[in-house]
Formats: structure tokens, C-alpha cells, sequence
């Protein structure tokens, strides 16, 4: 073959790493637009997130009505009829019998009690004198209904707290994915946001007090950075002590809150410590009020359960099936979990350990599933899914935050073939 022939020959030789490199650039390029064109929406889609949630909360035009979500609420509705946070009176716990299913009870003192813990009064009991201001049907057989509203709000709400965190720490896609793996694919669809759960306020709690302590970062566009600092704070203590009033399990909560105002200063410590004592003193007062006692039936029944499974075998066993048994693995409900894996063992390794965020959040999942796995009924009852892990979700979104905000602009970018570019 000719000199010239070989001139004309197709080149076999693969494109040079300088069109790959191009290509990345443009794909950077674009992401970073998409990223300019929602920090300029940023109000608009912090609302579709909120609205958006809600409605797919309610697609399926039906609510759960009994179990544990019984007795929280009959409670929350006596409470908004102007009655005792006591069941005494109720249409349905009406004579002198003393079996009035196992989410209800009656207290040393006569009085008729729910076994789960009150807190969820604070915010569906003002929801349900709300709806009959507007003149809603109000009668309690209506009641579940009215409360399957108000816990797909408190939970649409928290994603919307979700959304605006991850978008001031880790940028707007990462946190449209983030809201979007809470939103639609977690249990806060399937259980939280169908029903007053004890689980649903503590959640919504941790979500608006993470917000009140978002951690200062060059990228912060918060609208909650208007209000005064230390109300701010404040009133972030009182939610955070409030949680653990809600559910008992995120009474480590308060704590790291508090950690986390010491990590911003000593003033912010103070200031923490007052709103989780001044939550503390209202709902030691709440509980007594309501079930006769400080810690309440449910406290004595999970403290009598939690050795059930402390020896090692069987708490890793029950661990095991937390994130992986076929009926309750978070893993297989909730595969962007998998994430928060990575991000606990990424910080085991030594990765960020001056972050108090993300040791924070890092301490509570690893909290939940130590005391998870050493409670006898670590599976939740008979409702479907992952419930009692969806406690630490929230957490295990932050801890992941990082990896999403990468995702975004690293690996799998590269992964998209560049023919369409």
C-alpha cells in the first residue's frame, strides 16, 4: 500500500482523553446552569416541593385507622373539642370496662389513657379546632381522615425542611434528589405521612429545629437566616426537646442539638439548653397530665423489652434484618440508603471528623439502630415496610448529603455516553 494510501486509511487510533475531557466539561457546563436557573427558582420549587409532597402523600385517597395510631388520634381530637389531654368522655372509650384495645388504657387514678406518648397534641390537636373553625365535618368518626391530612402536612413540611438544608449545603439538584428519596421513596410515604404516628411530629420536630441550627456556609441562602439569631436558636431547643415527647427514641436528639449550638458558640449553648429545659418542663407536665405518670405506659413497656436481644448475636441478627429481611429491610424499601452506609463508613475511616453536622447526624442513625436492634420488637408490628427506621432517615440523609452533592457532578456524568452531546 502507497504512502498516499495510507494517508487516506481510516484511523483506528481512539479519540484522544481530550474529547472526553471536553465532553465532561460541557456535561459540568450544563449541570451548572440547571443549578444557576433553580438558585434563581429557588422559591418556586421550595413551594412545588411542599405542595408536591403533599399531594403525592394524598394520591392514594385513603388513611390507616387503628393500631398505634389509634389512641393519638381520639386524643388529639378530644383535646381540640376543649377536653383533659385524657380520653375520659370519648365516644369510643365510653363505661367502666378496662380493655379498650392495647393503645389505650386505664391509669391507677380511674382515668382512661393512650399508651403512646402525647407530644403529637401540640400539633394535630390546634389542626383539628382549625378544620372545624372552617367548618369541616367534625365528628369523630371522621376523625382519621382529618388526621391522615394533618400527618401528610407535618411530613410535606419536613421534606420542604429537607430541601431547603441540603440546597444550602450541598446545592439545588442535590437537594431535589434528596426530598425526592424522602418524598417517594421512604417510609415517610408508606407510614408516616398516612397516619399519626408517634413518629410523625418527632420527625417534624427534628426537621424545623435542624432548620432553625442550619450551619453557616458560604452557600447559605436560607430565608430562616432573617429571623434573630438567638430566637432562632431558641426555639429550635424547644423543638428539639419536644421530639423526645413525641417518640422516646429521639431523646438523644436534644443532646446533639445542644453539641451542635456549643459547635457556633457558647451563647447558642445557653440558649439551646433553655428551649430544651423549657420543653422538658412542658412535656413532663403533658405526660403527667395525660397518663398519670412522667414516663408513661409507653416508657415502662420499652424499657422492660429493650434486654431482650442484648446479647450480641441476636442484636446483630436483628440488625441484619432492619436493612435487609425481606419485609422490613430498609435497604430493599429504601435503596438510596445505601448511601448513608457509605457516608458512616467514609466517616469511621477518619473523613470529616471536625464536622460536627455530620457527626451529629452520624451519632443519631447509629443511635437508632444500636437501640433498634436491641428491642424485642425491632420488625414494628404487622405494618408494612421499614417503619421504626424511618426515625433516622432524616439523619441519614445529611450523613449522605456529601455523596449526593458529588453524584451530581462526578462519576456517573462520565458514565453517560457523549454521542447525544
Amino acid at each position: 500500500m502507497s504512502e498516499a494510501d495510507h494517508a487516506c486509511a481510516p484511523s483506528e487510533v481512539s479519540p484522544p482523553i481530550e474529547s472526553c475531557e471536553a465532553s465532561s466539561a460541557i456535561r459540568a457546563s450544563f449541570l451548572d446552569r440547571v443549578e444557576a436557573a433553580l438558585a434563581r427558582q429557588s422559591s418556586t420549587m421550595g413551594a412545588l416541593v411542599l405542595v408536591g409532597a403533599f399531594c403525592l402523600f394524598n394520591a392514594n385517597r385513603g388513611h390507616m385507622n387503628g393500631g398505634d395510631t389509634r389512641g393519638l388520634v381520639d386524643l388529639s381530637w378530644w383535646v381540640a373539642q376543649g377536653n383533659p389531654p385524657r380520653l375520659n368522655g370519648h365516644p369510643s372509650y365510653s363505661g367502666d370496662g378496662e380493655w379498650f384495645g392495647y393503645w389505650a388504657h386505664r391509669t391507677p387514678d380511674g382515668h382512661i389513657a393512650t399508651v403512646y406518648p402525647p407530644g403529637v397534641v401540640l400539633f394535630a390537636a390546634p389542626a383539628f379546632w382549625a378544620m372545624k373553625a372552617f367548618g369541616l365535618d367534625d365528628s369523630a368518626s371522621r376523625a382519621p381522615l382529618r388526621a391522615k391530612l394533618i400527618a401528610s402536612a407535618m411530613i410535606a413540611i419536613a421534606c420542604w425542611c429537607a430541601w431547603r438544608i441540603l440546597a444550602a449545603l450541598h446545592g439545588r439538584l442535590a437537594a431535589l434528589a434528596g426530598a425526592t428519596a424522602l418524598a417517594a421513596g421512604s417510609p415517610w410515604l408508606s407510614n408516616l405521612a398516612q397516619a399519626l404516628w408517634s413518629q410523625t411530629p418527632a420527625v417534624l420536630c427534628q426537621a424545623l429545629s435542624c432548620l432553625c441550627l442550619l450551619p453557616r456556609h458560604p452557600r447559605s441562602r436560607n430565608g430562616m437566616d432573617e429571623w434573630p439569631e438567638r430566637i432562632r436558636v431558641l426555639v429550635g431547643g424547644a423543638l428539639a426537646g419536644w421530639s423526645a415527647f413525641c417518640r422516646p427514641t429521639f431523646a438523644l436528639w436534644p443532646v446533639l442539638y445542644c453539641v451542635l449550638a456549643r459547635a457556633r458558640s457558647r451563647r447558642d449553648l445557653w440558649l439551646s439548653l433553655s428551649g430544651v429545659l423549657s420543653a422538658g418542663v412542658g412535656g413532663l407536665a403533658l405526660m403527667k397530665a395525660s397518663t398519670g405518670s412522667y414516663m408513661g405506659e409507653y416508657g415502662a413497656k420499652a424499657v422492660e423489652q429493650v434486654g431482650f436481644t442484648l446479647a450480641p448475636g441476636r442484636a446483630l441478627a436483628a440488625a441484619a434484618g432492619l436493612l435487609a429481611s425481606p419485609s422490613r429491610g430498609l435497604l430493599l424499601f429504601a435503596p438510596w440508603t445505601a448511601l448513608v452506609l457509605v457516608g458512616l463508613a467514609r466517616l469511621a475511616r477518619g473523613g470529616n471528623w471536625r464536622d460536627p453536622w455530620l457527626m451529629a447526624h452520624a451519632a443519631f442513625v447509629v443511635w437508632l439502630m444500636a437501640a433498634l436492634s436491641c428491642f424485642k420488637g425491632w420488625y414494628g408490628g404487622w405494618d408494612a415496610g421499614p417503619r421504626l427506621q424511618s426515625d433516622f432517615l432524616l439523619s441519614g440523609l445529611f450523613v449522605a448529603g456529601p455523596l449526593i452533592g458529588t453524584l451530581w457532578f462526578g462519576i456517573p456524568w462520565r458514565w453517560i455516553p457523549s454521542a447525544p452531546m
